[in-house]
């Protein structure tokens, strides 16, 4: 039988990894920053074009940003729904309304039920029940 090999280990700091899949994602790290940011006046650079991606979304406009949060009052945009997602659990002790159903489902199929059960629960609260 053929041994499987457990640890494929990083030339440059020795650190062990379990496939040569993440070695090579890993390894990258060590090498100089080759994705810079085109944006005048920004001097940001980054190893992975993921990253360079990413950052790209700080240099538009609030109004270029697709994902708005809906909350009363807060106004917040963000460039991914991730972004307005991460923002979203900061209203979770208040109460968000259940008829904004594009912002519901822009937040993905699970946090629907979740911000509704709390605006239902909040509302339960103030009446005392």
């Amino acid at each position: 039988p053929r041994l499987k090999r457990t640890c494929w280990t990083c030339s440059v700091c020795s650190r062990c990894f379990p496939s040569s899949s993440r070695l090579r994602r890993h390894e990258k790290m060590h090498l100089p920053a080759s994705h810079a940011c085109p944006h005048p006046g920004c001097n940001c650079s980054f190893k992975r074009k993921e990253q360079l991606a990413r950052h790209k979304w700080v240099h538009m406009s609030k109004e270029e940003r697709p994902n708005f949060c809906s909350f009363p009052g807060c106004g917040k945009s963000f460039a991914d729904k991730y972004g307005l997602k991460r923002h979203m659990r900061r209203h979770d002790n208040t109460t968000l309304p259940c008829t904004s159903a594009g912002v519901l489902n822009a937040l993905g199929p699970h946090s629907q039920h979740r911000w509704c059960r709390g605006a239902a629960a909040a509302a339960a609260a103030a009446a005392g029940t």
